[in-house]
């Protein structure tokens, strides 16, 4: 009987030093898993305040173009008005 009851000691010893040593594996494999999410979550960071970086500087080339076709279409009413008042003071040559 002694001889079962230590096979059976040895084998539950086994068992429990399976267990811890699955838990400690699965540790370090969510510890890695982690560590990678980390990384991943930071570059998704960094995607993003380039991504409104990008999005506030086209924002602005927007306003300035904007204030340009205001400007050129000013330009080009007077450029009008002005060739106009030309060709009806002016003696046109045939």
């Amino acid at each position: 009987m002694d001889f079962i009851n230590t096979i059976g000691g040895i084998s539950g010893m086994a068992a429990l030093t399976g267990m811890i040593w699955n838990l400690v594996k699965l540790g370090s494999w969510k510890g890695r898993l982690e560590e990678r999410m980390e990384g991943v979550l930071q570059r998704i960071d960094k995607a993003d305040k380039e991504t409104a970086s990008a999005i506030m500087m086209q924002n602005q080339q927007n306003i300035m173009l904007a204030k340009l076709e205001s400007k050129f279409d000013s330009f080009e009413t007077k450029l009008d008005l002005l060739l106009n008042c030309k060709h009806k003071g002016g003696k046109h040559v045939s």
